[in-house]
């Protein structure tokens, strides 16, 4: 069964421009001890079931890519069910590391890089997207692409935080 805290605070960065990422006005979420789960086998589907309700899809179970990158269509929330990772987030140099574990659950704007600097044999995320964006994917951290930053730019904010809702921390955040 999954279980969510039911007093969400999570820690931000905000991780703007450096000339070849877009990064973004939009702080990065991370959400420590956000939820739980008793039953590994089902975890997939009720996390599908959860953040559908909030108008996000769940796409995919595995790991964070090891090089740097960024979407400039989608914001993407990750969810770590098992093991553990170090997360750079903001591209090589501006960004900041945090620390993955189960239950974390990140939300990182468009634009924004990220990367999988470190992780255990077991470690695995799912990773989810606004129901209305396709997400694509832009390599590197050093290519600068004119197209992708007016892209990342234009992505609507979400009607709502994937897994705490329309009043969810994302919501406010997003929209200050």
């Amino acid at each position: 069964m999954l279980t969510l805290n039911k007093h969400p605070s999570p820690s931000w960065g905000l991780f703007l421009d450096n000339g070849t990422i877009p990064n973004s006005r939009h702080p990065v979420l991370v959400y420590k001890n956000a939820f739980d789960f008793t039953d590994r086998s089902s975890v997939y589907r009720e996390v599908e079931v959860h953040v559908s309700a909030h108008g996000w899809r769940l796409e995919w179970e595995w790991r964070i890519y090891r090089y740097t990158h960024w979407h400039s269509t989608a914001h993407e929330a990750l969810a770590c069910i098992e093991g553990d990772a170090v997360v750079e987030v903001g591209g090589p140099q501006y960004g900041e590391e945090y620390n993955v574990i189960p239950g974390t659950i990140m939300v990182i704007p468009a634009g924004v890089a990220h990367r999988n600097k470190r992780y255990s044999s077991d470690f695995k995320v799912l990773g989810m997207y606004p129901e209305e964006q396709k997400w694509n994917l832009i390599k590197g951290a050093r290519t600068f692409s004119p197209i992708g930053r007016r892209q990342s730019r234009k992505v609507p904010v979400p009607r709502a935080d994937p897994f705490f809702g329309p009043k969810g921390p994302l919501t406010k955040l997003w929209h200050e």
